[in-house]
């Protein structure tokens, strides 16, 4: 019960696989975990496979060490802090999230989600799923700032997941 299904997949970068489809086709909820190995490949496209199906995306160069960087995404998702995660915001005008699938948290990664909203203020977030030891539940105060002027940077990141997502679409039009 602690454990999620995983999905490792090696290769190049290429493929004609379609996201949308293996997602479409993954009822269990299983992590797909792209692992690129060499030069970036279609990267569009497997980000958006991770992102779909529960995963992240990995990438080893020419000059990476391979052991290292296998041996530390084994140890990621060799058994998940959390699993079957639910997001609940406060807020009814929160719009455009992109990222909002978080099936599991894994120690020693990071998630994000971005988004827009209309109205500012201060909005409880609950996050909850399983952990090893059972169910578990969060609660958190997010600041939705007023505008970007305090924390200008967050438009941009906002900016260019939406272009990056946009990319993931269009690249998966052209292998569909």
């Amino acid at each position: 019960n602690t454990y999620n299904n995983a999905l490792v997949l090696l290769t190049d970068g290429k493929g004609a696989l379609s996201p949308r489809d293996i997602a479409a086709a993954n009822p269990n909820m299983t992590a797909v975990f792209p692992i690129v190995i060499g030069e970036k490949g279609d990267m569009p496209c497997l980000t958006m496979l991770a992102d779909l199906n529960y995963g992240f995306i990995t990438t080893i160069g020419p000059a990476d060490n391979f052991i290292e960087i296998t041996d530390n995404f084994f140890k990621k998702i060799r058994q998940p802090m959390m699993k079957d995660v639910i997001l609940e915001y406060g807020k009814d005008d929160i719009r455009d999230l992109i990222r909002s699938q978080v099936p599991a948290l894994y120690a020693g990664s990071y998630t994000y989600i971005t988004g827009r909203y209309d109205t500012p203020s201060i909005s409880p977030f609950s996050i909850a799923g399983v952990s090893a030891t059972g169910a578990a539940h969060y609660d958190f105060m997010l600041d939705f700032t007023p505008d970007t002027t305090r924390k200008p940077m967050m438009a941009y990141i906002w900016a260019k997941d939406r272009i990056d997502a946009l990319e993931r679409e269009r690249s998966e039009e052209h292998t569909s």
